[in-house]
Formats: structure tokens, C-alpha cells, sequence
């Protein structure tokens, strides 16, 4: 019997030719926000014909933003405006061919008003996705947020920082990790809609995904009353970042303090084992000591002799490194796509790999790009019951 790695060594079809294991199913969205972009990005990733709605475009065009080149690539865009009664009866005509509805309370805002979206806008069996900041009901239901705010009231930003200040840490984590949720949601619902007939609402709120993603923390101060320390850059901390010549390493975990810096600096003089000091004064001192051993390394190599003595580190890498890295070439992770606007792109690879059946078909649409194939089908024979 063949390996599915086999595949690696047979000749393929093109991309696009190839169906994915959500083929089949249609997915219509109608989002503003990340969330619900990646959401429905991570189905069309994995076949699903997933039409993203758009309002009519501005003159001229803007240029294409980088988070949508990623949120919206394996996507057809169709313009519609929602200012309109001819729009808003294409859209209700739209979402009767629909097997996932996935919006977000950003998109009424995008896109000018709408028809509401309920079962009642869709066919019987079909799946409403409603991703929003933080779900309905609840003193909070109708107040702005984005990850700033999620991470906040998320737990995540008490627990990162120097000792005396928490901190933000930066980027839409939550929101990717929301629409990671939310796929996953799309797909139950559709499972169970296929085994029974009936279709159903999933709702989705980013603050219970950011306590959802601090799980430990929380359900540690429940069990033990304490709380994770904010315990700063520092030696001492249960991990250190490092300056040396060409950016930072990152270390946790040295057992062997003497044995592990007699290697990594070739023999010279070996910095104080911080487990000798004892105020926070003494710590800081002493991290200012290991920098000046460490100013000459270079970060690759650093980490790579870390690894090998068995202790876990990490060069820290820019974009342009994590593009240049040896593992991610070695696995074939980034997968390169013609845009027509952008031009050739470097897009990040699935984060299942399924061995047979490819993750890229086409670069993120602009948007309008298949209005006319879209609405041309749906003629009443092309309406789904």
C-alpha cells in the first residue's frame, strides 16, 4: 500500500483543480472584521466555495491591504450595494444558495445597512456563523473592542510585562484564534445539520476565546488562589532574550550553567550563575553582565549550539528571517501566488496539512472580480430549495 506521502512524488494537477475536503459546501460572508475573515478564509483554504461580499469599490480602487492578500485569498468577491433594493435582493437571492453564513458586527458598518440575517434569510439546513466581540447579552454587548481590549479583559495582558507594569502584546492574536474557533464551529454545525436536516446559529464572542486560549491561568487561580507573575526580562526569570550582534536569541531552561556557557562562548570567562544573587538589583546587574558576554555571537548560531547542549532556545526572528528560515524551507510551507495587483506573494501555508490536497488555489480576488459569474448563476433554477 502507498504512504500518503506517495503524493509528494507523483506528478499533480494544478491547484485549482484539486478539490478540497470542504468542497461542496458554499459559504457566503458578510464580515469586516479579522475574525470572521480568517474564519471563512480557513474554509475556502480547505475547498469550501466561499463568496465574500463586498461594497462597491471607491475611484480609483485602493490598493490592496497585506491582511487582506491573506484573509481573503481561495475567495470569489462579488460587489453589492446595500443602499440599494436591487442590492440588498441580490444578497437575500445570494444567501438561499448558502450551506454557511458567517458575518461579524463589523460588517453592517463596512457595507451600509442590511437585511438582517437569521434563519429566515436562509434555506432550511443552512449554518449562521455570528462572530462578534463579545456575544450577545451581557452588560458589554453593544461597547467597541478589538484585541487591545480582548487581551485585557482576556487575562492576557496581567501576566505579560516587566514585573511592576502588565503590558499589550501586540497583533490580533485573539481575533485569528476567534476565527479558528469559528471555523471550527462552521464545520460541527454543518456535520450535525447533515446527520439530522436542521441547521442552526453559532455564535462566537473573541472575549470568551481570549479566556478560552488563558485557560491554565484560569482555572489554576481557581484551584490555587495564585496567580502567574509577571517576572520582567530578567536573569532569574524562567526565560531570558538576549542582544548579540545580529538580533536576539531567546533561552529558557539552563540546568548546566558553567558547562552550557564554557561552550557557547569557546572557553572565556564565564558570566555569574544568577541563582547567586538575591535582590532584584543584584539579578538586573548581572543581565547586564551577560549581555556584554554575548554582544559578539550571531543569533543562528547561538541557537543552533543551544539545541545540540540540549537547552531549549531560539534565535528570534524578523519577517523577513522566518522567510529565510531552513525549517519552513524544508517543509515547503510558504506557497508563492501570482496577484495581479501585488505580484508575486509569499502566502503562509495551511496550519493542517493535508497531504493531499493542496492549501493555495488562487490569490485573494479584488474585489467585485467575480460579481458577474456569481450573480449570473443565480437564476431560479440555480437557487437551492
Amino acid at each position: 500500500m502507498a504512504s500518503p506521502d506517495d503524493t509528494r512524488e507523483r506528478p499533480q494537477p494544478p491547484r485549482d483543480a484539486i478539490p478540497g475536503p470542504l468542497a461542496g459546501l458554499r459559504v457566503v460572508e458578510l464580515t469586516g472584521g479579522i475574525a470572521g475573515r480568517y474564519c471563512s478564509r480557513l474554509l475556502a483554504g480547505y475547498g469550501a466555495d466561499v463568496i465574500r461580499v463586498d461594497p462597491p469599490p471607491g475611484h480609483p480602487p485602493p490598493e490592496p491591504e497585506p491582511l487582506d492578500l491573506l484573509v481573503n485569498a481561495d475567495k470569489r468577491s462579488v460587489t453589492l450595494d446595500m443602499t440599494t433594493q436591487t442590492g440588498r435582493d441580490l444578497l437575500s437571492r445570494l444567501l438561499a444558495t448558502a450551506d454557511i453564513v458567517v458575518t461579524d458586527d463589523a460588517w453592517p458598518a463596512a457595507t451600509g445597512p442590511a437585511p438582517a440575517i437569521d434563519a429566515g434569510a436562509t434555506r432550511p439546513g443552512a449554518v449562521i456563523t455570528r462572530i462578534s466581540t463579545f456575544g450577545p447579552g451581557g452588560p458589554y454587548e453593544s461597547w467597541a473592542g478589538n484585541d487591545f481590549v480582548l487581551t485585557a479583559l482576556g487575562g492576557w495582558t496581567a501576566t505579560q510585562g516587566r514585573t511592576e507594569q502588565p503590558t499589550f502584546i501586540g497583533g490580533p492574536y485573539v481575533s485569528f484564534l476567534t476565527g479558528t474557533h469559528a471555523a471550527f464551529g462552521c464545520v460541527s454545525a454543518v456535520l450535525h445539520a447533515e446527520a439530522t436536516g436542521a441547521g442552526q446559529t453559532v455564535e462566537v464572542a473573541a472575549l470568551e476565546v481570549a479566556a478560552t486560549c488563558l485557560l491554565y491561568d484560569h482555572v489554576a487561580f481557581a484551584y490555587t488562589g495564585n496567580t502567574r507573575r509577571r517576572l520582567g526580562n530578567i536573569l532569574g526569570a524562567p526565560w531570558l532574550v538576549l542582544p548579540v550582534s545580529d538580533g536576539h536569541v531567546a533561552i529558557i531552561g539552563i540546568r548546566e550553567w558553567a558547562e552550557f556557557w564554557t561552550v557557547i562562548l569557546a572557553g572565556a570567562e564565564i558570566p555569574p550563575d544568577p541563582s547567586s544573587a538575591t535582590t532584584a538589583a543584584e539579578r538586573a546587574a548581572l543581565t547586564e553582565v551577560l549581555h556584554r558576554h554575548v554582544a559578539h555571537l550571531k543569533k543562528r548560531e547561538f541557537f543552533e549550539t543551544a539545541q545540540l547542549l540540549g537547552v531549549i532556545s531560539a534565535e528570534v526572528l524578523t519577517p523577513a528571517d522566518v522567510l529565510a528560515s531552513p525549517q519552513y524551507a524544508a517543509r515547503d510551507y510558504f506557497v508563492t501566488a501570482e496577484h495581479p495587483l501585488a505580484g508575486t506573494l509569499r502566502y503562509p501555508g495551511p496550519p493542517s496539512r493535508m497531504l493531499a490536497t493542496p492549501w493555495l488555489r488562487r490569490p485573494a480576488p479584488t474585489p467585485g472580480r467575480h460579481t458577474a459569474e456569481v450573480l449570473d448563476s443565480l437564476t431560479p433554477q440555480g437557487v437551492r430549495a
